[in-house]
Parts: structure tokens; sequence; C-alpha cells
């Protein structure tokens, strides 16, 4: 009986609505005919033609295959559950992602800027606000448009960066907070089991 090798990573990204064992890990067979063919068993079919992660358990995948091949075994050597990210298929354009980073780098520049002349002035925002007032207009003003712009950007910019507005959010995706919350959980978990194993009452 032949053995195919599979191993999944944690993520992968696809375009096409059919998606095949191929595309989302790697097959290795010392029968190069048999890993090819593992490799173009179609494994899911996406309906929604919009992005979207998908969780894969890799007994899905070994089901499949064993659907197609009944007369192999099957060893994974990845990941045991891992994701599926479909991105549809859009024209490739240079401009906005060279529009990105330049904003990028704009925000990066000058925010380290900013960082630095506040660090240096132990942490003194509205001096540091009032000599770049005074260096750019040219006049001493107390309360300016920076100070303004500051006390509108720093809630802005937290909530963007946390991506989470009560039951609002920007996107799908996990905000930081749940993230860290997941790995607490799985943290808890793993010490829980550790010290039941060292009391001695894990199930065997």
């Amino acid at each position: 009986m032949s053995t195919v090798y599979i191993k999944p990573e944690l993520s992968c990204v696809v375009s096409n609505k059919k998606v095949y064992l191929g595309d989302i890990c790697q097959v290795y067979a010392q029968d190069a005919a048999l890993a090819k063919e593992v490799r173009k068993i179609e494994v899911l079919h996406i309906e929604k033609a919009e992005k979207q992660k998908i969780a894969v358990s890799v007994l899905f995948l070994i089901q499949k295959i064993s659907d197609v091949k009944k007369d192999i075994t099957i060893v994974n050597t990845g990941e045991s559950d891992f994701l599926i990210e479909y991105e549809p298929p859009v024209p490739k354009k240079k401009w906005p992602g060279q529009l990105k980073a330049a904003l990028v780098s704009i925000v990066v520049f000058f925010g380290s800027a900013f960082t630095i002349m506040t660090f240096n002035e132990d942490a003194n925002v509205s001096e540091v606000f009032t000599r770049i007032y005074t260096v750019v207009a040219g006049m001493e003003q107390g309360n300016n448009w920076l100070e303004v712009s500051y006390c509108v950007g720093l809630p802005l910019g937290i909530l963007l960066f946390f991506n989470h507005f009560s039951s609002a959010k920007l996107s799908a995706d996990p905000t930081p907070l749940q993230i860290q919350m997941r790995q607490y959980e799985q943290q808890e978990d793993t010490t829980i089991i550790e010290n039941e194993t060292r009391k001695g009452k894990r199930m065997e």
C-alpha cells in the first residue's frame, strides 16, 4: 500500500472557487504520478464570491482523499486545523499599492519625528505643538489646529487599530483584543492540563 504525505500550512490564500489539494498543502509520495494525481483532487468548492476565511480540519482532507484513492495510507505532517482564505480575483493595478505605500511612509516619517521630539521634551506634548506651530506659522499661539487634530486623531486611531466599536467592526478579521484573549484561553487550558497531569489525574 502506497503512502502519501500531506503538509497543510496554518493559513493559505486561494483565488479560485474550485480548491484542489495542491492549492492548500504540500503533497509527497514516492510514486510521483500518485502525488500528482492526489494534488488534483478537488476538496472544496466555494459558493460565495466574497472574501472569506474558512476553517478546515485535516480530517476533512483525509476524507476527501480517501473517497478518491481508497488504497493509500495518508500521513499528515502539518497543521491539524488550518484556514483557507479566499480572495476574489481582481485586476491588478499598481497605483493603489503605490499610493498606500506613500501614505504609510509619510505617516511613519512624521509619526517617528513627533515621537522623538516628544521623548526629548519629557512627553510635554503641548510644548512640542507650540514649537512646531512657531516654526511653521512664524508665530506663537496657545490652542492651535495641531492640538485639535491630535485630540481627534488619537481616539480615531485607537478605534481603527482595535477594529471594534460597540458591536460594529470594520472588517471580519479578529481584533487585537480577541487575539490576546484567545492566546490567554489557550495558555490557561495548557496550564490546567499540565497541572492535572502532574497530579496524576489525567484520563488515559
